[in-house]
């Protein structure tokens, strides 16, 4: 047994096609299938953009021999795992806008047609300032057929003004800008009037004044398109930048764009495990149209034949419940910390929740309390704790099968994220730079052709390294190797107190904390301006008694755990946790307050 913290997870997978491959996996499988729900869009919306559900052209017959096969294949596994259930009749009628994959592949060539007229050529930028809505969903299709690089950020932007934006904004030169309203996008307007490579700008809702190379959807939609579809020829280069991601600046407060080639991007869209056509819509959307995990779960329910359901927006508990109640989704994704959102939300019920079969949990530290609520509140869902972030995911897990949620390994608190996949290397490094022995918790340093291999702009050029022929990237985590190379995940480098004996992480802390309280509670770390690292608990609601606080993580944790200070949000001058633009709790600006709070009066002394 290697008893260095350093895990290969062996060779790597075969190269996946193109992006528009897996796009045409539900197509081909039956056009007629529904891909897309949208529930706060209407039923006819786009209708001459996106013409009649049927396909314009005959599906091959062997093709649907195949398809039987698959049926078959795929209600053979889920009766063993005791899932048949979702073969069941899909939701009788829906009146919003739900698109068959034959309409949107339609949708996206015609639109493709469009661009082509403007003259905007294949390898160009769209930007997207839209949430996730069913006009976003086309231009994912269409950057897939035309090598387009896919750059989605978040519509609020537009009216902020910042300088930092129309500077990325210059940067990114994108061909096409696509935004929900003309209203207030001033500096998109003279982007679009001033730069010589723009093409086109599109806007998803009216107006009353339309500037040079701008259209709206429409107006796009009531056009005259041919009967009959051309035929596509879709271009495969797999290094070729398809998508930028900005990450939700978390660690920093800073986002840094993440620039995804075809090649690391296209495995970690393709599901790992074969899911069958269900009778219900696969999965549920709620997050942010600009995050990958909302990306990643489109392209695993269109893989795998099956419909997506865009709530539209950011995450909101009520919008979750009903799309959850309404279409009986059998996957859903979440940020644990959200859990209470929903649970305290007016709308719950275990009722109306109980479609739900597999919830996969990521966002921020997982610890066996935190699943503890997630399992009560998702009580039919298998769940996976996952280690991602924006610059790679599916890095990690189990590849002989999940353990049941309260069979997963925990140290420190904390569940374990599993093994190293296939073509992914992971080793803990201490202070010094020295590979640290197993069971010892140090900086988490990552190789894989999954990773993005640099940021936007060059932006933080040190967080990406060589070494022995191979590329690195510091994650700026802090973990642990346990003796079987599984990982577990401890927070942020330095939010992790490593300069005593023991291991003193906020999560480890918190976790304690939650067994005893119902409260939400955040263990925020702060470093004096000695250099030590305090700890500070922060409730929602109702803050604990700081002794009796101190007094249950010293008996469930040792002597060498102690909080420094017990508050809530309220006492912070907050009526709710302060959130990245991911929608993560921005333990940041939670620090800044707890630090002029605990530190601003002894500097004015």
């Amino acid at each position: 047994m290697d008893s260095t913290s350093v895990v290969d997870g062996g060779s790597a997978p075969v190269a996946a096609g193109s992006l528009w491959s897996l796009l045409q996996h539900g197509y081909q499988f039956d056009p007629q299938r529904t891909a897309l729900i949208a529930p706060s869009q209407p039923a006819y919306h786009l209708n001459g953009l996106v013409g009649p559900a049927a396909p314009d052209e005959d599906v091959p017959l062997s093709y649907m021999s195949k398809t039987r096969r698959l049926i078959r294949l795929g209600y053979h596994k889920l009766n063993a795992m005791g899932l048949t259930d979702l073969l069941a009749p899909s939701p009788s009628s829906i009146s919003c806008l739900s698109w068959s994959f034959a309409q949107v592949h339609r949708g996206a060539i015609r639109l493709g047609h469009i661009l082509e007229r403007a003259s905007v050529k294949p390898g160009a930028t769209i930007l997207i300032f839209a949430a996730s809505c069913a006009e976003w969903a086309l231009f994912v299709w269409l950057s897939a057929l035309n090598n387009y690089t896919l750059v989605t950020m978040e519509p609020e932007l537009l009216t902020k003004g910042e300088e930092t934006l129309k500077e990325t904004i210059e940067k990114l030169a994108p061909a096409v800008i696509v935004v929900e309203t003309l209203d207030g996008s001033a500096f998109v307007n003279a982007y679009s009037a001033n730069n010589a490579g723009f093409r086109l700008g599109i806007s998803i809702g009216p107006s009353a004044e339309i500037p040079q190379k701008w259209a709206t959807m429409s107006d796009i939609a009531s056009g005259v398109f041919p009967t009959a579809l051309a035929k596509v020829n879709p271009i495969h280069d797999p290094d070729h930048v398809c998508m930028i991601f900005f990450t939700s600046g978390t660690s920093t407060s800073k986002s840094k764009g993440c620039k995804m080639t075809v090649r690391e991007i296209a495995p970690t869209f393709t599901p790992p495990v074969q899911i069958p056509p269900l009778r219900r819509p696969l999965g549920i959307v709620d997050q942010y149209s600009f995050q990958g995990m909302a990306l990643a779960l489109l392209y695993g329910c269109w893989y795998s034949s099956n419909a997506a359901v865009l709530t539209g927006g950011s995450f909101h508990p009520s919008k979750t419940l009903a799309s959850i109640a309404t279409f009986r989704p059998f996957f859903h994704a979440m940020d644990p910390d959200n859990v209470d959102l929903i649970v305290n939300n007016a709308d719950y019920t275990v009722e109306k929740v109980k479609s739900i079969k597999v919830s996969s949990l990521n966002g921020s530290v997982m610890t066996s309390e935190k699943l503890k609520r997630v399992q009560k509140a998702f009580p039919n869902a298998r769940l996976h704790a996952k280690y991602a972030m924006t610059e790679g995911a599916n890095l990690f897990g189990w590849p002989c099968g999940a353990p049941h949620a309260f069979e997963l390994p925990v140290l420190q608190g904390v569940v374990s994220s599993g093994y190293p996949l296939s073509d992914v290397k992971v080793r803990i490094l201490d202070k010094q730079g020295q590979v640290t022995p197993r069971n010892h918790a140090g900086a988490i340093h990552l190789s894989t052709a999954l990773l993005v291999r640099g940021y936007f702009d060059n932006v933080s050029p040190d967080s990406f390294y060589q070494e022995g022929g191979d590329g690195w990237y510091i994650t700026g985590d802090c973990g642990i190797l346990d003796d079987d190379g599984r990982l577990y995940v401890l927070g942020r480098m330095d939010e992790v107190d490593l300069n005593q004996n023991t291991i003193i992480a906020p999560a480890t802390i918190g976790n304690a904390l939650m067994k005893h309280f119902d409260d939400m509670v955040v263990v925020i770390s702060l470093k004096t301006p000695e250099g030590e690292i305090e700890m500070h608990a922060v409730f929602e609601k109702h803050p604990a008694n700081a002794s009796r606080a101190n007094d249950i993580v010293g008996k469930e944790l040792g002597a060498a755990y102690r909080l420094n200070s017990v508050t809530s949000l309220e006492e912070l001058g907050l009526m709710h946790w302060p959130r990245t633009r991911t929608d993560k709790i921005s333990t940041n600006e939670i620090r800044k307050l707890l630090r002029r709070r605990c530190y601003l009066s002894i500097a004015e002394r």
